[in-house]
């Protein structure tokens, strides 16, 4: 028989424990202002780390130049029925800044557009240390208008 404390001390574990889910993510970086995204639409608070202000860097070369807390996204319907429930006469659903929205947002898509390829930047013949890992763009289009563009088309739930 598990000991009561021993009990007590995983429950206490699982309940604290920040909550996780499989949102994609990825760094909006052409020049000197950069920012990440999340494929659900928006940036929830400690979303990407567990610090307040990340994201939204200006000038992005230099560290803890960080300006975003927080951003949050609602939807507000009328007559909403999902066909299981007794319908709602109004239905709010959000994202952020502090809920992940993971049960109301689906994305089709989440993919990193760019008009160029991502350098590979050399300082006396060894690789760069810079970890791109999030801005290495899913499709390269010289054609692009912008330099970079990040897709993100939504499934409605009527479809």
């Amino acid at each position: 028989m598990i000991p009561l404390f021993l009990l007590f001390f995983l429950v206490t574990a699982f309940a604290l424990a920040p909550s996780s889910s499989a949102q994609q993510t990825r760094w909006l970086n052409a020049g000197s202002l950069q920012n990440w995204y999340s494929e659900i639409g928006n940036e929830r608070e400690h979303g990407l780390v567990t610090s307040q202000q990340y994201g939204l860097r200006w000038p992005a070369i230099l560290e803890y130049q960080d300006a975003q807390a927080g951003k949050a996204f609602w939807i507000g319907l009328q007559g909403f029925d999902d066909g299981e429930n007794e319908p709602f006469d109004y239905k709010v659903i959000h994202i952020g800044p502090r809920v992940q929205g993971a049960d109301h947002f689906f994305p089709r898509e989440f993919a990193l557009h760019s008009r160029y390829r991502v350098p590979e930047v050399m300082v006396e013949g060894r690789r760069s240390v810079y970890d791109n890992t999030g801005s290495q763009p899913d499709v390269v289009d010289p054609e692009l208008p912008s330099d970079r563009m990040i897709r993100i088309p939504w499934k409605r739930l009527w479809d």
